[in-house]
């Protein structure tokens, strides 16, 4: 018996290994939702880190400010001033305490150049309109690193960029008093520039013994972040309504009778508590009778951070309570803080 065998011809099927145009699509979709999800938290951690070091800045300026106390038995003066040997025609320049306490810096930040016109104005032999740098030459244009918050990316051309700046005070029982070099007490009123205030730790022509922080070192202001643009700030804008930053080396001015008269103030860099932290965003303050009255603020989202007299750093949101905000830029306003309300 024969046996037929048919023979049976299978098809050679190709597998297929590219992806079909749903697919694809739908690859990208799922991939364009894992971006949108990690981009926040990859710029969260980005401006995590920039606070840190925002804050280590900070921290470095307390410690320049501790290390100049220890060594001269007071804290800095807000801006040194010394009648009439910083002062010419109508007006006197002071020396800030950003180049006060360069030398007291863990950096050492002091250039030799800059201290030798510091010492030759200290011997009376400067120029007194010089502060003591100038945007036209090396050490005014130069950019320290301590004084630069990393979040700021405003004016990235204006070298010498000051975005810490000390507290002179702010609105209290001695707000808007009287000038703590003056005997007679006589008050203080808004000037051209703004409101005077001389209830904060550093002041113009002052410098206080750390024992007359009856408030505590812990729970008084020394330094905030202000990047908000002033009428007299460095760049450009000087003197318009655009503006400009604080630079390290702005001194102030005061009137030449000063030792009578303590309502010529310009503080420039120095800033009051009078504004809310970043009222700066509603409330541009670039008008000449606003210079004294520029707020705290700073680029991190919601606050600005602080550095005490005792050197620790603390974020304050900018909704924190009115009174405690005034309170914390007193050095001897005898108020009462509890924790919780910083």
């Amino acid at each position: 018996m024969t046996s037929c065998f048919h023979s049976v011809r299978y098809a050679n099927h190709r597998t297929s290994t590219g992806f079909t145009l749903v697919e694809l699509l739908v690859v990208i979709a799922i991939i364009g939702i894992l971006v949108s999800l990690l981009l926040p938290a990859v710029q969260a951690a980005r401006e995590a880190a920039r606070r840190t070091q925002c804050q280590n800045n900070l921290k470095q300026i307390g410690l320049g400010i501790l290390n100049f106390e220890s060594a001269l038995s007071e804290l800095p003066a807000g801006s040194k001033v010394k009648v009439p040997d910083y002062c010419g025609g109508n007006q006197c320049r002071g020396i800030p305490l950003p180049i006060l306490i360069m030398p007291y810096l863990e950096e050492g930040l002091l250039p030799d150049i800059l201290k030798q016109r510091l010492d030759a104005r200290n011997g009376n032999g400067g120029a007194w309109g010089l502060i003591a740098a100038d945007e036209g030459d090396d050490v005014g244009n130069t950019r320290i690193e301590a004084y630069v918050c990393p979040s700021t990316q405003n004016w990235p051309g204006i070298l010498p960029r000051l975005d810490y700046v000390p507290v002179v005070g702010g609105p209290g029982d001695t707000s808007i008093g009287y000038h703590p070099r003056d005997p007679n007490k006589q008050p203080i009123a808004i000037n051209a520039r703004g409101r005077v205030y001389s209830n904060g730790p550093f002041n113009m022509g002052v410098a206080i013994p750390l024992r007359r922080v009856l408030d505590g070192t812990s729970n008084t202001f020394a330094v905030g972040e202000s990047v908000s643009a002033t009428r007299y700030g460095a760049g450009p804008g000087y003197g318009t309504d655009e503006g400009g930053p604080s630079a390290w080396w702005f001194g102030g001015s005061c009137a030449p009778q000063f030792a009578s008269d303590y309502s010529g103030h310009h503080y420039r860099g120095l800033r009051s508590t009078y504004k809310p932290i970043n009222s700066h965003l509603t409330d541009p303050q670039t008008q000449a009778d606003q210079q004294n009255d520029a707020c705290f603020s700073s680029d991190h989202p919601g606050g600005a951070q602080f550095v005490f007299i005792d050197g620790h750093v603390a974020f304050l949101q900018e909704s924190i309570d009115y009174d405690v905000y005034q309170t914390l830029a007193s050095f001897a306003g005898g108020e009462v803080i509890q924790s919780d309300e910083i």
